[in-house]
């Protein structure tokens, strides 16, 4: 089991804030490590708020950091020591995972999922473009066997002529986004470069930040309706409605009376789907039960009129452009653009 160190506040309420860091080592150890933490381990001994106690512990939190696998960064405040703590073990390369509130109040344990990515996981026909500034999905067998996990599946390229397609030299020359440390590979031992999508549900287990993780999560939404507008499938014909859940629901109550119909994201990714009036799969659980649903149901029982349907405006198809998104071009991600 690997030993993390949990980063979490002291200062302010430190009676609140050591019952916290009691609370984050909890969860931690629901996820199958070993969580250190100082506030909890040294309770009583330092008084944080005589200045040369506060300087004692803080040194001696860095050592214990420094014996430790990762560095855990638990809830949405970040204080000063922290920042510390967070700039020793980004020196020293050590993975360090940023873990909100509300991903321990939901109880999501991390690091459930460890199967490296895939071929499946890289946008198709990235093998022919410049890797330069890229998130690459590396194939798995180019590693030891203890390290084919999906820890190790990403790797930023930042130099080498293997970057360049069709160079003699292939030598790609690499940094692993979950450890930061550097390596090197050939340029045929990875997959491409990483959908994004694949890299968000990758973020969900391993949520790291660093600017490439910033820059490619921004490509698509965080949440499966808040595209600007989705794809509307029913007998082969395809229409692109607002996504709204009104409208939605408005789509299936009004055309689910002539056959099944399907919803997909602009990326052609499953969304929902029905049988006629009635919805058969969701991908996203809280959308329907809490958004969809309460609006659907009168539609369906004859409580309500359905509104007249709202197809997508130009402006919004322009907005995304799945294609673009697909090919994810040089200009976007390229280390010159940043």
């Amino acid at each position: 089991m690997k030993m993390v160190y949990i980063c979490s506040p002291l200062r302010g309420d430190i009676e609140a804030n050591i019952k916290r860091a009691t609370h984050y080592c909890e969860y931690a150890a629901g996820c199958g490590v070993i969580p250190i933490a100082p506030h909890v381990a040294w309770n009583g001994i330092f008084d944080d708020t005589i200045p040369e106690k506060r300087k004692m512990a803080l040194q001696l939190g860095l050592e214990l950091l420094r014996r430790c696998d990762e560095v855990w960064v638990m809830g949405d405040e970040i204080s000063q020591g922290m920042r510390g703590e967070i700039e020793e073990a980004e020196r020293l390369r050590m993975p360090v995972n940023y873990v909100l509130d509300k991903t321990i109040e939901s109880n999501f344990k991390l690091r459930q999922e460890l199967s490296p990515l895939r071929e499946r996981d890289a946008i198709p026909g990235s093998t022919d473009t410049d890797y330069t500034g890229k998130i690459l999905v590396l194939d798995s067998v180019s590693l030891m066997k203890r390290f084919q996990n999906a820890e190790n599946s990403l790797w930023i390229a930042t130099h080498g002529a293997g970057c360049i397609p069709g160079k003699h030299d292939r030598t790609v020359h690499v940094v692993d986004l979950y450890s930061g440390r550097s390596g090197a590979f050939g340029r045929y031992e990875f997959y491409g470069v990483v959908k994004p999508e694949s890299l968000l549900e990758w973020l969900k287990n391993h949520p790291v930040r660093n600017e490439h993780v910033d820059m490619l999560t921004a490509v698509i939404p965080q949440k499966a309706f808040d595209f600007p507008y989705v794809n509307a499938y029913q007998k082969g014909v395809c229409e692109q409605i607002y996504p709204s859940a009104e409208n939605i629901a408005s789509y299936i109550a009004q055309k689910g009376l002539y056959g099944d119909i399907t919803i997909t994201d602009p990326l052609d990714r499953h969304l929902l789907d029905t049988y006629g009036q009635y919805l058969n799969k969701c991908s996203d659980k809280e959308f329907m039960e809490e958004h969809l649903l309460p609006v659907l149901v009168p539609m369906q029982t004859g409580t309500a009129t359905p509104p007249p349907i709202r197809l997508a405006e130009p402006q919004d198809l322009e907005h995304f452009d799945p294609e673009d998104d697909e090919e994810l071009s040089d200009n976007e991600i390229s280390g010159d653009e940043r």
